[in-house]
């Protein structure tokens, strides 16, 4: 609903002079010469310190503002606005803004008030030092900084729900019956076109009330109707001046607003009446003279004709909502040259302000775009998108009523279109152009119609509906939507010729499965080859389709098994411009979803082939596509040395999945793609897979290589020298290998023994080979550990070391090469070796504390294998940001080495082994790692140490300091000199901003060289207060006054729910609430200034899951067990996430619904029984479990259901150090215990006995 425009001429009474008079931005009388209202006048001439009263509703909310449209071109002009008492102090006092152009009027808002008021209120307009120009109307609103999405989605969720809308092009151009664009295709001066078009005007059978009828018969649940077309013709009463005598009342014969009745014969069906605006504008004299300009150099346009034509755009705008009061504003035209820098986001937040429920489309433009959601045209996107989405298409080949398109689409082909849209998680806009008589043509009905009728039985499975979870592309003519009540509908429209539904098979159990028409009928179904399979009568229900739903407790999602193609040799017979290396085949089954394999344009037919390594059953063959590009396609299997064809193919989609007639059993799969949709854009894969339906063996989410940070010794090493020792085999740095002698003495042995007993069924060998590209080795096996922990068993023998060695899942606490012959005098030397396993058994029940020690276990090995473990590396220890990676973060060395000091007292490994990866770890970052006055770079290359392109950061040097002091308490000796030293050497009083607190960083000046320190401060609330006892308990650089900087920080104060008051984090992500923590139990510690930050932090938890089960119903992925919004990759790349309160009263956090189990492990000590119930009910989800415990994140709530494919240090390792801190407090009482916090944290804290 639209807030309510007061007109300045419309006041209750006055003190003091004023002057009224005409406004150039109206045109004051209608076509029969009567006054227009409103009247065109406005409030001019105003004496000093007179004041008008008005009354006027005022909305409640923390934004409340202050809408003026005025013109002046004289600065400095204020006005006072006071409420209900006209001698009170003002609520609003502001500046109206100038502008340029004589009688232009542009729209200044107040500041914002958080205000409440009910029903209308007195309000008293004072002008302290009177005003001059001209002040039109003012309405006021609430005008937030931002938009939650969480609110977005509720403002949206009618749309959303509707699925399915009608729109219609009706206007002058129907009388001509040629198209929309006729003025513009056939060149038609407006003069003319008014003569021609506009005039004649006149439905004479028109009837909007049989038009709404149709509409909702239809099964549609709002109608999008141009109001303005590029024409310029507006379809209602306008009195703008420029747009006006321009208009469906005072130019078309009919000489009424024909749309004013349609919209209460929609409303009064419950249909939404949304508004078709186009911004471009062939009859606005101003606007094209902008188009003029721009088509010669659209540099050079004239400021005051876009001035001028915004000022009238918006009057026009304002019209359209007094009179109409759409949801929903349809924009188009957004390649007018106006629509530049911030006009669109002005414009938005102008229609939000009269408006603030509106929706707009993504024709407004904007960079990045201001619109809700987008627009595709006569097309459907490929496959499920996750933003919002509608398309609109034609019901026959034109937009408006074009007397020689009778092309009519068949009803089964619009109900396809419209499924094809709900099953991707979009909407459906279907236009239809009635003739200038009013009239919906015939054959357009008669194609509604049963498209109507089959809304109305199966309706449900589309309304309300989501992108469905499971795949039905076994059969063509399948759709599939997910009710909000996690009921997944399937559409068949094609019935199948062997009577057979199939479903992809979910992870969860079914209950009920029905036809949608009749629900108390159970339809029996079974599992055959990982698909729900149902037995399809004779004939269909409906000659247009039928739905079967199936209900479920939760999200359906597919079953996932073991990719019987991943980490095996892959070829093809093209890779992109040659680039083996960074578009080679192999990038298609590494398990990186990031990575994938390209051919060249122009290539075809082009084939790509992966090695099973022996005979191996599977039932479907799947592939992702970068884009959708392949056109026809063929997948061939190899059994016995002979090629069977076993699926083919056109179009496939971006994912696309070939489910087989039976079991295939084959030692090669062979895509052949013969034509690609676009010649000069060739097949790229990200992905290409192989399953068996039928094995019960679960993938590894996340595979490792489990030789990283094993210990690796061999028989022999070239010279002796450390630089070419085993270790380099498995250090993960492409620039180091292990190499043996000249000559050596056959067999020798590269020992890899594992950090424990591992399980693997892959080993990846790269080998440093002769200068032709022979291999030097001719003949070797590959032997494991036996369980007597003595003996070694063969488990492969090979002589081509470069393919993947794959053979049945070992158990071992060792590996071994045995390299038996080489090809020449040269020792064998090998790159690297790598590890795998790629599935496991499932998940046994286990014990809170089981689980605990799994998740810890695991997440300490992250840090344990992605750290840099070349010996005498000047990176060494330095931890990978994310799996993979060679970029290094500081912070994640913090982690680290606290980790390290838990997996010594939990037994995960020897304290020799520890001391020895801490002590060299230490050394590299104080005798290497690159810092400025003892801060380190945030990022660093752990291999090259470049860290150009990344700043010096204060408080990740103080995540990693705070690792580096536990380690140095806990292991003492050498390893506390060097935590010491290196902990002395920074800087704390130089670290110092002008505003008296910690600067956040300093980067390099590209132009003097010079370190520059940023003025962006520590000022307040956030996850830096470990720096404060850390700086004071400094003997070298310690601030003058440490205690003073931490308690003058900004510490906003708010709740959410029943949380509690809270300092809270102005975005609202948990971590901030846990980084410090993981050091300092503020349990032990009194704030001086009264207040208790243990407690802080266990009501943002509380609140933070609160706001996760309050927002259910927009985000399907949160709810009590799903919390932690937290900073963490998500479906669009790295996000901070968060919840109230936050900023901006409680707006200033995002969320799109992504989930990070390290928010409720990092909370583990502040909401245990929360916490552990989130665990419990993560455990057993075979998407969310890597070799590194937890993966990072994941999201349902998008359409396309979403899971982290990577594990990061920052996540692992508040996770890690907080499961510890519960489970027995160790880093709290090792970091505590060290001098320096024992000197810093009294100078900050009072003491406090211990609690908990």
């Amino acid at each position: 609903m639209s807030n309510t425009i007061i007109y300045f001429d419309d006041y209750l009474d006055q003190s003091g002079d004023l002057t009224l008079a005409s406004v150039d931005n109206y045109s004051v009388l209608d076509y029969q010469g009567n006054p227009r209202y409103p009247s065109g006048q406005s409030v001019t001439q105003i004496s000093a310190g007179a004041s008008l009263h008005y009354r006027s509703p005022i909305p409640s909310g923390a934004f409340t503002a202050c809408m003026v449209f005025a013109t002046t071109g004289i600065s400095g002009q204020k006005i006072e606005i006071r409420v209900n008492d006209p001698a009170s102090s003002p609520l609003w006092t502001f500046t109206v803004q100038t502008v340029a152009v004589q009688n232009a009027f542009i729209d200044t808002v107040s500041g914002k008030k958080s205000l409440s008021f009910d029903g209308e209120q007195d309000v008293y307009f004072r002008f302290p030092t009177g005003f001059s120009g001209d002040l039109n109307w003012f309405v006021f609103c609430q005008d937030p900084p931002g938009e939650t999405q969480e609110a977005k989605l509720r403002r949206m969720q009618w749309f959303t729900d509707s699925r399915f809308g009608h729109m219609m092009h009706w206007g002058a151009y129907s009388v001509l019956g040629r198209g929309e664009w006729v003025m513009h295709n056939e060149n038609i001066p407006k003069s003319d076109y008014i003569e021609e078009a506009c005039k004649p005007f006149d439905p004479t059978q028109y009837d909007p009330q049989y038009w709404a009828s149709v509409i909702e018969s239809t099964g549609q649940k709002y109608l999008t109707i141009t109001t303005k077309h590029h024409d310029g013709f507006a379809m209602f009463e306008t009195n703008v001046v420029d747009f006006a005598p321009y208009d469906v009342v005072n130019t078309a014969s009919i000489h009424a607003s024909v749309l004013r009745p349609l919209v209460d014969a929609c409303r009064g069906r419950g249909i939404e009446f949304c508004t078709y605006y186009s911004l471009l504008d062939w009859g606005n004299v101003n606007e094209v003279a902008i188009e003029n300009e721009a088509a010669v150099d659209p540099e050079k346009i004239n400021p005051d004709d876009v001035c001028r034509y915004l000022s009238e755009l918006k009057e026009h705008l304002k019209e359209l909502v007094q009179i109409f009061d759409p949801p929903l504003i349809w924009f188009d035209g957004a390649w007018a040259a106006f629509l530049t820098g911030d006009v669109p986001n002005q414009l938005r937040a102008y229609l939000r302000r009269l408006s603030p429920g509106i929706v707009i489309n993504n024709r407004l433009g904007g960079a990045p775009n201001v619109g809700d959601y987008v627009t595709p045209e006569q097309s459907i996107p490929a496959g499920t998108q996750n933003e919002l989405w509608e398309t609109c298409m034609t019901v026959n080949d034109s937009w408006s009523y074009t007397t020689d398109d009778n092309h009519w689409k068949p009803a089964a082909e619009l109900l396809g279109d419209l499924l094809e849209c709900a099953s991707n998680g979009g909407n459906f806009l279907l236009d239809t152009g009635p003739t200038a008589d009013g009239v919906i043509p015939q054959p357009c009905l008669d194609q509604l119609a049963p498209l109507g009728t089959w809304m109305q039985t199966w309706g449900q499975a589309i309304y309300g509906t989501r992108a469905g979870t499971l795949d039905v592309s076994a059969q063509a003519g399948a759709y599939c939507t997910l009710g909000k009540d996690n009921t997944l509908y399937v559409i068949v429209t094609a019935w199948p010729a062997d009577l057979q539904l199939r479903v992809d098979a979910p992870d969860s159990e079914i209950g009920d499965v029905y036809w949608l028409d009749q629900p108390q009928t159970a339809l029996p179904y079974r599992i055959v080859d990982g698909l729900i399979t149902i037995d399809l009568p004779q004939d269909p229900p409906d000659p247009l389709g039928a739905v079967v739903a199936f209900s479920f407790d939760r999200i359906p999602q597919p079953r996932v098994y073991e990719d019987k193609a991943l980490l095996r040799d892959a070829s093809a017979s093209n890779v992109w411009f040659g680039e083996v290396d960074t578009h080679g085949p192999q990038f298609a089954v590494d398990g990186n979803s990031s990575t994938r394999w390209a051919a060249d344009d122009g290539t075809n037919p082009v084939s790509f082939e992966v090695d099973l390594g022996g005979q191996v059953p599977f039932t479907r063959v799947t592939f992702v596509q970068y884009e959708q590009r392949i056109g026809d396609f063929v997948i061939d299997a190899r059994a016995n040395g002979v090629w069977a064809t076993i699926a083919q193919g056109s179009r496939p989609g971006v994912c696309y999945v070939g489910y087989l007639s039976g079991t295939v059993s084959a030692d090669a799969v062979r895509l052949t793609v013969n034509t690609c949709i676009d010649p000069d854009n060739p097949i790229s894969l990200y992905s290409f897979s192989v399953f068996d339906a039928n094995d019960a063996r679960l993938p590894e989410r996340l595979t490792v290589d489990l030789a990283r940070g094993s210990a690796a010794s061999a028989s022999d090493v070239w010279y002796g020298k450390e630089t070419y020792d085993a270790g380099c085999a498995i250090d993960g740095y492409a620039n180091s290998r292990w190499a043996c002698n000249d000559n050596c003495t056959m067999p020798v042995f590269l020992t890899i023994n594992f950090i424990r007993r591992e399980a693997f069924n892959i080993v990846k060998v790269s080998e440093y080979v002769n200068p032709d590209g022979s291999s030097r080795i001719s003949d070797f096996s590959v032997q494991v550990l036996d369980s007597d922990g003595q003996s070694w068993v063969d488990v492969y023998h090979g002589t081509d070391i470069s393919k993947t060695i794959a053979f049945a899942e070992q158990w071992s606490m060792a590996l071994r090469i045995q390299i038996n012959e080489r090809t020449g005098s040269g020792g064998p030397s090998l790159w690297s070796v790598e590890v795998y396993r790629t599935a496991h058994g499932g998940f046994p029940p286990l014990s809170d504390d089981q689980l605990l020690e799994l998740e810890s276990r695991a997440s300490f090995e992250y840090f344990w294998r992605e750290a840099n473990t070349t010996d005498g590396a000047p990176g060494f220890g330095l931890v990978a940001d994310s799996t993979g990676s060679r970029r290094a973060s500081i912070a994640d060395s913090g982690f680290a080495l606290s980790a390290i000091v838990i997996a010594v007292e939990r037994n995960w490994i020897t304290r020799d082994a520890a001391v020895e990866r801490c002590q060299k770890s230490l050394q590299a970052l104080l005798s290497s790692a690159p810092q400025y006055r003892g801060f380190f770079y945030h990022f660093i290359d752990m291999d090259t140490l470049d860290a150009a392109d990344s700043e010096v950061s204060t408080v990740d040097t103080m995540l990693a300091l705070n690792g580096i002091l536990t380690a140095g308490q806990y292991f003492g000796g050498q390893c506390a000199d060097l935590a010491q030293q290196i902990f002395d050497r920074v800087e704390w009083c130089n670290a110092i901003a002008p505003d008296g607190q910690f600067t956040m960083s300093w980067r390099c000046d590209e132009d003097s060289g010079d370190m520059v320190m940023s003025s962006s401060t520590w000022s307040g609330y956030a996850e830096q207060f470990c720096m404060y006892p850390m700086a004071a308990g400094s003997t070298t650089y310690a601030p003058p006054d440490s205690a003073t900087m931490f308690y003058s920080l900004n510490r906003p104060v708010d709740s959410y729910g029943d949380s509690g008051d809270q300092v809270y984090a102005g975005d609202g992500a948990l971590f901030i609430y846990q980084f410090s923590h993981a050091w300092i139990d503020f349990r032990r510690v009194i704030d001086r200034d009264g207040w208790d930050w243990w407690q802080n932090s266990v009501d943002a938890s509380l609140a933070n899951r609160q706001f996760c089960i309050d927002n259910h119903d927009v985000f399907a992925s949160m709810g009590e067990d799903d919390w932690g919004l937290t900073a963490c990759d998500g479906p669009s790349g790295y996000t901070v996430s968060g919840a109230p309160p936050s900023r901006d009263a409680n707006t200033g956090h995002f969320t799109d619904g992504t989930i990070t189990p390290s928010g409720p492990l990092g909370s583990l000590p502040f909401t245990p029984d929360e916490s552990l119930s989130a665990l419990r009910h993560w455990y057993g989800n075979p998407r969310l479990w890597g070799a590194y415990g937890l993966l990072e994140s994941y999201n349902l709530s998008c359409a396309a259901l979403w899971y982290g494919t990577t594990a990061s240090g920052l996540i692992k390792g508040i996770g890690l150090l907080m499961i510890e801190n519960y489970r027995s407090g160790l880093i709290w009482n090792t970091y505590m215990g060290h001098p320096v916090l024992r000197r810093g944290i009294p100078a900050i804290f009072d003491e406090a006995a211990a609690r908990g």
